[in-house]
Formats: structure tokens, C-alpha cells, sequence
């Protein structure tokens, strides 16, 4: 792919995108790779300008040339320790040579999420989160209703159990307060509903209402904890491993830290 140093870096100006990750973007594009910039779409510009890593949604039968196009602008792939590598998820890391900023890629193929220190589910929805996707300024980016869906799911994994309560991390950080009120501001609950009942249906309406009131300030502690077991109770046929293991392991590798 040709692309001219004037104009590349004109437009790496004017979006503020480092000129690696927009001509990662503008290949993507050019080569028809179906994918999504999936989750933290609320701060795209740091992920353009490579302050946050770049997580991306890819489809799975796009992967030998997703690889391609990384191989071709530099793009290594790093191997993950025993026991940190998660099941279709690869990590690349390439270098932008005018900021000298490493540029690292959490290349997608599943959405797998869950608490930080274990990630234990997948949500089988990769198909119709990548057809909602629409080309934004720089990265496609998923249909609110998805990302806010998801976005919740992962908050309440993450703050709403008995391991993360111990530890203190119960409650949203300032940036992810920020992520919440930036989705709920851009979200059609009609579609939200309409999606929950089309491809997770065993999230139903008022599950989700509950999993919203579970991760406002001042919700009950209790009230945190049921809906947290409540949710992870009705993923358990996307788990990894079995739930009780799965709380093992994380106080275990908190304790270890």
C-alpha cells in the first residue's frame, strides 16, 4: 500500500495518531480486514497517539492476513508465560519510529473478559458485535448498545465479588466512571434490550437494570455481591473454568502479588 509521507503526516497531525497505528488502520482498511477497536472507545484519541494499548476485534477468518499486514509494518508477536496466554488472543508490539513509542495490540479473535486476574468468560457474540462496527475517524468501532453491553458485563465481573471486595477494588475507578457516563450517553435502550434478546438472552431486561444499579455510588454491598453471582451464574456455560476454581485463583494470585 502506497501512502505519501506529505499526506500521512498531515493527516498523523491533525488527528494526533502516531503514523504507525494510522497506517495499521489504513491498511486494515485497504485490505478489508473485518474488525473493531472493541472496548475503551471513549478514549480513542490515546489510543491513537499509542498512550493505551490497541484492543482489537477481529474476525477469525481474517487472521492470516490481520498477521500480514502486522508482519509487513514491523509488527512482532510476543509470546505470553505459561498460564497468561488466553485462548484467541495474541499480542503484538511494533515500533513507531519518529516517537520511538512502543505500539502494543491485544489482537482479538474472542471476546474473552472476566476479572483482571483471571478472565474466565467468553461471550460468543464476535459475529454481530464486528457487523455493528462503522468506520470512525481512524479505527472502526462497534454500535454503542454493544460496547455499553459489554462494558457492563465486565465492570460488574470485575468489581462485584467477594475476591475484589477483599482486596478493596470494588467500586469504579475515576476512568471508568468516565467510560460509563460516555456510553450511557450515546446508547438507544430499545436496541440495548433488542440485542440482549437476539444474542444474550440469558441476560434478560432486568438482570441488565440490576447490573446498572449494582455499579452506581452508594449501591448496598449485598446487593453488589447477588447481582455479581447472580450474572457470572447465568455466564457459567462460557467459563473457562468452573466458578469456585475460578475465585481460587484469583484470591490466590492477589495473595501473591
Amino acid at each position: 500500500m502506497d501512502i505519501s509521507t506529505k499526506h500521512t503526516d498531515l493527516v498523523v497531525s491533525e488527528r494526533k495518531a502516531l503514523t504507525l497505528i494510522y497506517l495499521l488502520c489504513k491498511a486494515l482498511e485497504a485490505e478489508h480486514i473485518v474488525y473493531c477497536h472493541w472496548k475503551s472507545n471513549a478514549a480513542l484519541d490515546r489510543s491513537a497517539c499509542g498512550d493505551n494499548d490497541l484492543d482489537l476485534l477481529v474476525e477469525r477468518a481474517c487472521a492470516a492476513r490481520f498477521a500480514e499486514v502486522l508482519s509487513r509494518l514491523g509488527f512482532k508477536e510476543a509470546i505470553m508465560p505459561p498460564g497468561q496466554q488466553l485462548p484467541g488472543v495474541l499480542n503484538y508490539y511494533g515500533l513507531d519510529e519518529e516517537s520511538g513509542k512502543l505500539v502494543h495490540i491485544h489482537a482479538h479473535y474472542q471476546l474473552i473478559l472476566g476479572q483482571d486476574m483471571t478472565k474466565n468468560f467468553r461471550l460468543p457474540i464476535e459475529r454481530p458485535y464486528l457487523q455493528s462496527a462503522v468506520q470512525g475517524d481512524l479505527f472502526k468501532i462497534p454500535a454503542p448498545e454493544y460496547e455499553y453491553i459489554v462494558f457492563l458485563i465486565r465492570m460488574v465481573i470485575k468489581h462485584s465479588s467477594w475476591e475484589v471486595v477483599l482486596g478493596r477494588l470494588d467500586k469504579l475507578s475515576a476512568s471508568e466512571r468516565e467510560e460509563l457516563a460516555y456510553l450511557k450517553s450515546r446508547v438507544d435502550y430499545s436496541k440495548v434490550y433488542s440485542v440482549l434478546g437476539k444474542h444474550l438472552p440469558y441476560l434478560n431486561a432486568e438482570l441488565f437494570n440490576a447490573c446498572e444499579e449494582s455499579i452506581q455510588p452508594g449501591c448496598h454491598l449485598w446487593t453488589r455481591l447477588k447481582t455479581g453471582q447472580r450474572l457470572k451464574r447465568n455466564l457459567e456455560a462460557h467459563a473457562r473454568r468452573p466458578l469456585a476454581i475460578d475465585s481460587f485463583i484469583i484470591l490466590f494470585r492477589r495473595v501473591a502479588i
